[in-house]
């Protein structure tokens, strides 16, 4: 997990997060998948797991008394997650979009994320950070 985007897809606000894995059929076999608490849901990680040899690691709510096992870099790679989101809005204001179709709405959205992208790979050839983006435009 270095925090480079591959994949992403929209959604619309009122979808819950876990009806975005019952749909999505471009998984990658014996991946995981990291999640926050929306996306519990036993049943959808058994099917995850049967169809697609997808372990689904999400962590358990205050209320739920069973036995947990996530693997040890869980922890760094939620961070790392909350991270590219964070950059997302403060610096590239993914968030603040005024467009006013979808098609202007999906285009800045995606040349948001290509602007990012290409920051990481620039660091990337420098061998800096990849994750440092701010840092690293006047550099």
């Amino acid at each position: 997990m270095n925090g480079v985007i591959f994949d992403y897809k929209i959604t619309p606000a009122s979808s819950h997060d876990i009806n975005y894995l019952k749909e999505y059929d471009r998984f990658k076999q014996g991946v995981s998948i990291i999640g926050d608490r929306g996306y519990i849901s036993k049943q959808c990680q058994l099917d995850l797991f049967t169809h697609y040899d997808i372990v689904l690691e999400t962590p358990l709510r205050k209320n739920q008394h069973q036995s947990q096992i996530l693997s040890p870099s869980y922890n760094k790679d939620r961070k790392r997650i909350e991270t590219v989101f964070s950059q997302l809005n403060d610096q590239f204001m993914i968030a603040r979009n005024y467009s006013k179709y979808v098609e202007g709405f999906l285009c800045r959205i995606a040349t948001k994320i290509t602007a990012m992208t290409m920051i990481q790979l620039n660091n990337f050839y420098k061998k800096q950070p990849i994750g440092q983006l701010k840092a690293r435009l006047v550099n």
